[in-house]
Parts: C-alpha cells; structure tokens; sequence
C-alpha cells in the first residue's frame, strides 16, 4: 500500500506546492554566482571607523582548524597539545576542550591556510 495514498488529496496538493517552492530557493540560494548585498540601510557607512561590509566579507584564503571530539584522547593529552600548538595559556586551552567535549567541535583557529595546517 502506498503511504502517500492515505494522505487527503487536499494536503498532497499543498505539500508538493511547498516542496517545489523551497526546493526551487535552495537550488537558486546555493547557485548564485555573486555574493548576497545587504541594502543599503544595513551596511556600514563611510563614517563608521569599521571596514566596509564587502571588505570585511571579502577574504581571501581564509581557513579555519576544527578539533573534533573522540572516545581516545584524554583531557591530559589535548590541553598540552592545544597550549603548545595555538600558543595559547592553560585557561583557554581548557576552554577549548571542554567545549569540545560538550558541543562534539569547535573552531580553535582562522587564518591563511599555512597558519591553520600546523
């Protein structure tokens, strides 16, 4: 039996309008060719001491190093590693862990991507 059939015709109707419309804005959102603008209103004027918007969104070669959370490294081995690799105090490498631990990852770095691979 097929599961569709015990829907009302009404709602498969509706559901496959819905469908189409959020699938024709997912494949449109994820193939623009140019990067999204925020009106004029939002973005920052020449005044403000901050970059413009499209500087500040227009990097180049930015990466960023995620540490993953697994079951075989322990609290003793990654706090050293994160200190000596990040050049970073105990306090925040403890930091870093323990997000880890409870969010399963988290970004430890962004940079050029020589800075991010060591």
């Amino acid at each position: 039996v097929d599961p569709v059939s015990k829907i009302p015709l009404g709602l498969q109707l509706r559901a496959k309008l819905l469908f189409t419309a959020v699938l024709k804005y997912a494949v449109e959102l994820l193939t623009l060719n140019t990067m999204m603008k925020l009106p004029g209103d939002l973005q920052y004027s020449q005044q403000d001491s901050l970059h413009s918007l499209d500087e500040l969104l227009e990097v180049e070669d930015m990466y960023t190093t995620v540490l993953y959370n697994d079951e075989v490294h322990l609290y003793e081995d990654v706090i050293p590693t994160l200190q000596r690799t990040l050049d970073c105090d105990r306090n925040k490498a403890i930091s870093f862990a323990s997000l880890v631990d409870k969010e399963g990852r988290c970004v430890v770095k962004c940079g050029q991507f020589q800075g991010c691979a060591e």
